[in-house]
């Protein structure tokens, strides 16, 4: 650190230009969502996006909108220059996307940007070339109505900014998601996006349902459920899937407020909240909600890039949203009957008759924060050789082995095991345990599992959603290795014709895995393999769950104690924990 002396100064004009970019301008993702909502708000009927080498070369964004006129071309690239808002009270009545005019400006500071641009009215357009925040030429051009804009070289001038690009799978990834988020509101608007001279999507004008299906895929045609209802603090409406199509990513959620795409874990949360015993916990349903209100009720200059909206009545909306879910849900049938039969009511037998128990007033899950306070510490009591944990239960033969084939235990709803041990009690995670075992074996025999692959009877079609494409084709050849075999049926969908021969993936379950790889975060060019192993690890504990017998858990300890470490899980966390005779008293007795 250099310790001499400064003084204060003014910045230079560049340096403030480069340092306001950066919170407008993160990603070439950044270029496309600005310049794609001028053009929406130009009142454009036809958007035209091309990108080169995932926008680092090139992001041209083409629209048929209002124009600019000559005396304003070089306004447009000033900051703070917009004709969105011209006094304060504006900014509280707004329905444009844009209205900071920081966009172009941003944009200028850190590439090189050519604009045309012609109002309709004018005959004559403009021609304008901009570097590093210079305005370098504006002449008179030819040129069709509307705007046409260049952005080339993004970061050119800050190549610390440039080196902090991600790969191209990842960043294209990343523009393919603004342009779902713009396209899905704008259904009346015709979009393209061409990707390295190939015309990769175009979405024709059509009503809200059908520009989703084209989105989401064909297989939500009929999946979608409709909500639409007024209140007096506001509209909300959109659809929501049928719970038999909830994945396993987190893709195709979507929240507008006044047509701007937002995001939001609380009104996330209240969705999931309505699907609760109707799908897995670990999928996810697909929705796109439209909350419609007067802006005055909402902030949207919160965040630089305007995805995150503070709103006057969010816990009402929030409870509105989760109260709408159900109602859909429940009109098309889909929420489950209560069977009361089906459902415990206690862990053990009372004889009211005899007893003056009881009950506590809190219910039982209420000891969730309690009990991981009391156990934090349980890790001493481990010993390094864990057949030591045995010895008081007879259950140790002569030659100092753990007799697993005398070994008590009990399994609960086939996930929680629970055997006694040396002054206490082991509580396993059964799924975690055989998620372990599984990875363990993976890693051992990588070398040797390599090529071997079992045909399916019937292939399996999977749909590749276009922002995952590249990130797809760059993994191919990694999955193939661990013995997926893909064969291309046209550019976004593939064939399953082969799966691992170890049996830890089951057919139906192909194509959610697929996903789940490609969604790592960061998945670039190159797939970490342990990360593979991980997710085919996970996906075989689930199978092997359903068809444990008690031979198999006593194979599955006898497996899981020859391991070094063998409390630590594949995911950090514990396989199992020990807990003494005094945890367990202390535990019990400090509940309230």
């Amino acid at each position: 650190m250099n310790n001499t002396k400064r003084g204060i100064i003014i910045l230079k004009e560049q340096i403030i230009n480069q340092i306001a970019a950066g919170e407008v301008v993160q990603k070439p993702a950044s270029v496309v969502k600005e310049l794609t909502e001028n053009a929406i708000d130009a009142q454009a009927t036809t958007i035209d996006i091309v990108i080169q080498n995932a926008g680092k070369s090139l992001i041209q964004v083409i629209d048929d909108g209002q124009g600019i006129y000559p005396e304003d071309v070089s306004l447009a690239f000033e900051r703070h220059a917009t004709s969105k808002i011209y006094d304060i009270n504006d900014i509280y009545d707004l329905y444009s996307y844009g209205f900071r005019g920081e966009a172009l400006a941003s944009i200028a500071a850190v590439s090189r940007v050519e604009m045309f641009t012609r109002p309709e009215d004018r005959e004559i357009g403009s021609h304008a070339l901009v570097e590093n925040s210079k305005i370098l030429k504006i002449e008179p051009a030819a040129c069709p109505k509307g705007t046409n804009i260049l952005v080339k070289d993004l970061f050119y001038s800050v190549p610390a900014r440039r080196n902090f690009l991600k790969s191209d799978n990842v960043e294209m990834k990343n523009i393919w998601e603004e342009f779902y988020r713009i396209a899905i509101p704008n259904n009346n608007i015709t979009f393209s996006l061409t990707d390295n001279n190939e015309l990769k999507i175009k979405l024709l004008p059509t009503n809200l349902k059908q520009r989703i299906i084209e989105i989401f895929g064909k297989q939500y045609d009929s999946k979608l459920l409709y909500i639409e209802e007024e209140f007096p603090f506001a509209t909300i409406k959109g659809f929501i899937s049928n719970p038999t199509v909830a994945k396993k990513n987190r893709g195709n959620q979507y929240f507008y407020a006044n047509g701007r795409y937002f995001r939001s874990p609380y009104f996330h949360q209240m969705i999931m909240k309505a699907y609760e015993g109707l799908i897995d916990k670990e999928t996810f349903p697909a929705y796109v909600f439209f909350i419609t209100l007067p802006p005055h009720k909402l902030d949207v200059n919160v965040h630089p890039s305007k995805i995150e909206i503070k709103f006057q009545d969010e816990h009402l909306i929030a409870a509105t949203l989760n109260s709408l879910a159900k109602k859909a849900l429940g009109i098309s049938g889909l929420m489950p009957d209560i069977d009361f039969d089906a459902i415990p009511t206690h862990i053990f037998s009372i004889n009211s008759s005899k007893s003056n128990f009881n009950f506590p007033k809190h219910p039982l899950t209420d000891t969730t924060q309690l009990f991981n306070q009391k156990i934090n510490a349980q890790r001493d009591i481990i010993n390094e050789n864990y057949k030591d944990l045995f010895n008081e239960i007879s259950l140790i033969e002569n030659d100092s082995k753990i007799n697993y084939d005398n070994l008590e235990f009990q399994v609960f709803d086939n996930r929680i095991l629970i055997t006694k041990m040396k002054d206490g009690i082991l509580v396993g995670d059964i799924e975690s345990i055989l998620a372990r075992l599984i990875f363990e074996q993976l890693s051992k025999n990588k070398n040797n599992i390599n090529s071997e692959s079992q045909q399916v009877l019937f292939p399996i079609i999977i749909n590749i959603d276009s922002k995952f494409l590249g990130t797809f084709l760059s993994a191919q050849s990694t999955l193939e290795s661990l013995g997926f075999k893909f064969e291309k049926i046209s550019n976004n969908q593939f064939q399953a014709v082969g799966i691992p021969a170890h049996g830890y993936i089951k057919e139906e379950d192909i194509e959610d895995f697929v996903y789940q790889i490609l969604e790592l975060p960061e998945t670039g060019a190159a797939i970490n393999i342990n990360k593979l192993y991980i997710s085919l690890a996970l996906h075989g504990a689930k199978k092997q769950l359903m068809t444990l017998t008690p031979d198999s858990i006593n194979n599955i300890l006898f497996e899981l104690f020859s391991l070094p470490d063998p409390q630590k899980g594949i995911g950090g966390k514990n396989n199992f924990i020990i807990l003494s005779l005094n945890n367990l008293l202390q535990l019990i007795q400090s509940y309230e």
